[in-house]
């Protein structure tokens, strides 16, 4: 069977735009479509009429989608920053297992691409993946830190039902069909991992983003090994600020720092 997707006129969605625009104070726009540069001739005709607006925008693209002529588009187009995923540093896990049509190699080119262009990205990662190792994990902390992003975060791996990822994990004995999810992707892993790695996996999650933005931390094996000695709740205090104020610089909000503070303290007391 063939996917099949459908996109509004660009005229139609710049009208729609407009709408906001003059109803509520407007600079920045983001667009939450995974494919939102699939299409060239309707990506070539927004980026040629957007302007018009005098905004800016942020949207996600795909590393095997990118090319030299849309990222010339994108800046002309006043493209503010993309979003992409890596999701895992490590050819076998990402061919293998995530199924995915992207290399170590692209993921480097996409982001050298990028760099070229001057165009800043966040990326996004899965860690705690079935059967994944710590060394795979670290693989992917070296990715990213290699692709140099202005922003990079992990999620854990949650195996929600129906997905052909969790199909892998039950057959494969990593993930009890039975089990009670975590009710959000950055508390716990529950596949079946050992205490020292889900202890290790929950902790590179609220290190992944300093480890890539500051990568001393990564190769110096003493700070590495005493940032993973800090408590869970101060390393997620660090994972919270850097998430707070990096999303608010991220889509051009405005964001007092006590602000960015209780917005951290709120998400740990929550969770």
């Amino acid at each position: 069977m063939r996917a099949c997707y459908k996109k509004k006129s660009v005229d139609y969605l710049l009208e729609e735009i407009n709408l906001v625009k003059d109803k509520y104070p407007l600079k920045n726009v983001h667009f939450n479509d995974d494919i939102f540069i699939i299409n060239k001739k309707w990506f070539f005709e927004f980026a040629e009429k957007f302007p018009e607006l005098n905004l800016s925008y942020t949207c996600n693209i795909r590393a095997n989608l990118l090319t030299e002529d849309i990222a010339e588009a994108l800046v002309a187009s006043h493209c503010r920053n993309v979003t992409w995923s890596i999701e895992s540093g490590n050819d076998e896990m990402l061919k293998n297992i995530l199924r995915k049509t992207m290399t170590k190699k692209q993921i480097l080119k996409t982001s050298a691409c990028l760099h070229k262009h001057k165009i800043p990205f966040r990326v996004s990662n899965l860690i705690g993946l079935p059967g994944e190792t710590i060394d795979e994990i670290k693989e992917t902390i070296e990715v990213n830190i290699k692709s140099q992003p202005s922003l990079s975060l992990a999620n854990i791996f949650i195996p929600y039902p129906n997905v052909d990822l969790t199909k892998y994990s039950i057959k494969h004995g990593y993930f009890y069909q039975n089990s009670i999810l975590p009710r959000n992707y950055f508390s716990r892993s529950p596949l079946n991992f050992t205490k020292n790695e889900h202890d290790i996996i929950y902790k590179t999650f609220c290190l992944f983003p300093a480890l890539v933005k500051f990568p001393v931390l990564f190769y110096c094996n003493m700070c590495f090994k005493f940032m993973y000695f800090l408590p869970k709740i101060f390393l997620r205090l660090i994972y919270e600020l850097f998430y707070a104020a990096g999303l608010s610089k991220w889509y051009a909000i405005k964001t007092p720092m006590l602000l960015k503070i209780r917005m951290a303290f709120r998400y740990i007391l929550y969770y």
